[in-house]
């Protein structure tokens, strides 16, 4: 994975998918850079629908 210079990535890590298949659960990893280094990092879950509705929790580390 590239490091941007000044602003931030995002990583896909990990979906789990529900029993019935009407949702599943998406867990990201977003990174902060200024000046090439890492000063923030914090984990992201979004649940989908697939239906098209979406919810989201965020998680602080």
């Amino acid at each position: 994975m590239k490091r941007p210079f000044i602003g931030k990535s995002k990583h896909l890590q990990d979906t789990i998918l529900s029993l019935d298949h009407k949702w599943y659960v998406e867990f990201w990893v977003i990174r902060y850079y200024f000046l090439g280094i890492e000063v923030y990092r914090t984990k992201k879950e979004k649940v989908r629908y697939v239906n098209g509705k979406n919810g989201n929790s965020v998680n602080p580390q």
